[in-house]
Formats: C-alpha cells, sequence, structure tokens
C-alpha cells in the first residue's frame, strides 16, 4: 500500500478501514486503496465486500471483516505469530486496550476485542 500511516490513524481507524488495510499489510492481499466498500446483505456476514468502478465495468473484492469476528481475528494473530511479531503485537495491544481509559487489568487484555487485535496487529505489522 503506498499510503503511510500514522499510529494516532490506525487508533481511530473505523472496522471497514481496518479490514481493509489488515486485508493488504498483513495478508498480502490485493490493495484496496481505491476500491470502496459496499454493505451488500446477501454476502457471507463475517466478510467484507469492496467495489471499484472503471471505465470497463465493475470489479468486486472480498475479504474477512477482521475486526468484527473474533474467529476473523485469531486468523489475525495465527499470522502475526507466523511472522515472528507476538513482541510488537502485545506492546501494541497494551497501548490500544490502555488506550480506551479505561481500568485495564490481565482480563481486559484476554479479552480483547476483534477490533482492538486488528489494531495492534496493524501496529506491529506497520511498525509504528
Amino acid at each position: 500500500m503506498t499510503q503511510t500511516l500514522s499510529r494516532e490513524q490506525v487508533l481511530v481507524m473505523e472496522p471497514v478501514e481496518i479490514d481493509r488495510y489488515i486485508h493488504t499489510n498483513l495478508f498480502d492481499g490485493e490493495d484496496l486503496t481505491e476500491f470502496k466498500y459496499k454493505h451488500v446483505t446477501y454476502t457471507i456476514p463475517d466478510r467484507r465486500v469492496f467495489v471499484k468502478e472503471t471505465d470497463t465495468g465493475v470489479t468486486w473484492r472480498e475479504c474477512l471483516a477482521y475486526s468484527l469476528e473474533i474467529s476473523s481475528a485469531w486468523e489475525v494473530e495465527e499470522k502475526i505469530k507466523e511472522l515472528r511479531l507476538q513482541a510488537k503485537y502485545c506492546i501494541a495491544l497494551k497501548q490500544v486496550v490502555i488506550g480506551t481509559g479505561e481500568y485495564v487489568g490481565m482480563f481486559d487484555y484476554i479479552h480483547a476485542t476483534p477490533e482492538q487485535r486488528c489494531k495492534a496487529a496493524l501496529l506491529a505489522v506497520l511498525d509504528i
């Protein structure tokens, strides 16, 4: 992906954008920068659909809803492990969870939301 992200941009990112960047940066998927998110009711619930219109037609791409489904977030964590980024990920997850401004204990890390896990993964893989 040609766009550079800052830590602050990742921390305020909406789930659809998180999924777009996870797909591209963590799973070496197609760059979806020029695609627009399209809410489609007939697709599998754990999928996101992105669309790009060109002079020659419409191109559709799907990716998992990593930031919404815990099973997809676990796939993100497995990829982090495969890339040997566990230490960076754990540090980033701590920062993401603490950033909620609420009391944080071990329980909060164990039960981090898919969105929090994905934000931490992006911070780790982008090294920001």
